[in-house]
């Protein structure tokens, strides 16, 4: 193999030496740039491969997610191309061979990937797809041990209040509710973090303007987590910092029941409260459910329409039992009150669990919120008492009796 090549296998220490073994029928997600995608595309056909052209890197994710791909041939250079998304990538299972210049080789080698140069003739990119495809495959990460046992703080060491809060359907108020409190404690003097652990979508960085790199995905397969962690914390005001979800919702995938336990306590012990948005329930997420199993405080976000109160009678009934008489309490987001609007009272009397606050609809201070890029209990308004009276009951008064 000629000098044009220089390929990094995902494996330490080994060698590409030419395929050994047949490698017709191996489907290959092609994520390459437009001029270089035919001369490419032929090759694999006359070596028996099947290529699947991905047009953005969206069409990449939703191919593999599909389950539609063996391997992923993917050009640094292509449009809308990031690490996350070859983290992703991985997280399915799937070998990723990177494409690169020789001033970025470094940078996907040194994180595991297959890299070979773009100088190298498409016979040369056959070549080490077939090598890539001998070595085994990263599988999907383990799935967390039948018993799983937290670890247990030193006797002196400071545990901070985990604050779950969960939905039962979309728009129910989850983000905005997780970074009000988050915020609201912090300006009652309670060190807080609010962090995302929903498995659709993480609206942090979004709400709130961040740049973020890695968010929690930062900590899938870290050396040094909390270290890892640390740099992909934000902080949004004194005393309250907020660790995003990873950028794409299936990064998630990446971050299992077992990772979620080490990031959230590593951050109890270094905030007075955690607040994780675990997204809607039920779920078959590891790590949104590990935080509705071990939450010291659940609260479930709720709309109070008709429609939404019977529908959450079958779910409030399994977390229920789930909970196993642990400290749950329903939240009444976007209450506007009228025939329309259940009271707290009603939806007591209804799902069997305690209404412990209900904010108000303020679409006023929802502007400002999202024109800020602030929590909503950061710009005055109904919404925010009620949030501020609901920390100080649930949470703060809680923190300090300990």
């Amino acid at each position: 193999m000629d000098e044009g090549m220089g390929l990094a296998s995902m494996e330490a220490g080994s060698e590409v030496t030419g395929p050994a073994f047949s490698a017709s029928g191996l489907r290959v997600i092609m994520a390459l740039d437009r001029q270089r995608l035919p001369g490419l595309r032929q090759a694999l056909m006359a070596a028996g491969m099947e290529p699947l052209p991905a047009l953005t890197a969206d069409d990449m994710a939703r191919y593999a997610v599909e389950g539609r791909g063996d391997l992923v041939l993917a050009a640094a250079s292509f449009r809308g191309l990031s690490l996350q998304h070859l983290e992703e990538m991985r997280a399915l299972g799937l070998r990723v061979v990177v494409i690169a210049s020789d001033e970025d080789a470094s940078r996907y080698a040194a994180r595991g990937y297959a890299v070979i140069s773009d100088r190298s003739a498409p016979e040369q990119v056959v070549e080490a797809l077939a090598a890539a495809a001998q070595v085994e495959a990263p599988g999907p990460l383990p799935g967390p041990p039948a018993e799983l046992e937290e670890e247990a703080p030193a006797p002196d060491e400071e545990r901070g209040l985990l604050v779950t809060i969960c939905g039962l359907k979309g728009g129910s108020g989850k983000t905005a509710l997780s970074l009000g409190l988050g915020y609201a404690c912090a300006q009652q003097g309670v060190r807080s973090c609010a962090v995302s652990l929903d498995p659709v979508a993480s609206d942090f960085q979004a709400y709130l303007g961040l740049e973020v790199a890695w968010g929690i995905g930062a900590a899938v397969d870290a050396v040094d987590l909390e270290q890892a962690v640390g740099r992909e914390l934000r902080s949004v005001a004194k005393g309250f910092d907020v660790l995003c979800g990873p950028y794409r919702p299936t990064g998630m995938r990446a971050v299992n029941e077992v990772l979620a336990q080490r990031v959230v306590g590593f951050l109890r012990r270094r905030y007075q409260v955690v607040v994780v948005d675990a997204g809607n329930y039920p779920t078959e997420h590891g790590a949104a459910m590990w935080a509705i199993c071990r939450a010291d405080r659940l609260l479930v976000a709720i709309t109070p329409e008709l429609p939404a109160i019977y529908r959450a009678q079958v779910s409030v009934r399994m977390l229920q039992r789930l909970r196993d008489g642990s400290w749950v309490g329903v939240v009444i987001c976007r209450y506007r009150g009228g025939r329309h609007h259940w009271r707290d009272r009603e939806v007591e009397e209804e799902l069997g669990l305690p209404v412990v606050g209900t904010i108000p609809e303020d679409e006023g201070a929802a502007s400002r919120a999202l024109d800020r890029q602030v929590p909503i209990a950061a710009v005055g308004g109904r919404a925010a008492n009620a949030i501020r009276r609901l920390a100080l009951r649930v949470i703060v008064t809680e923190v300090k009796r300990r």
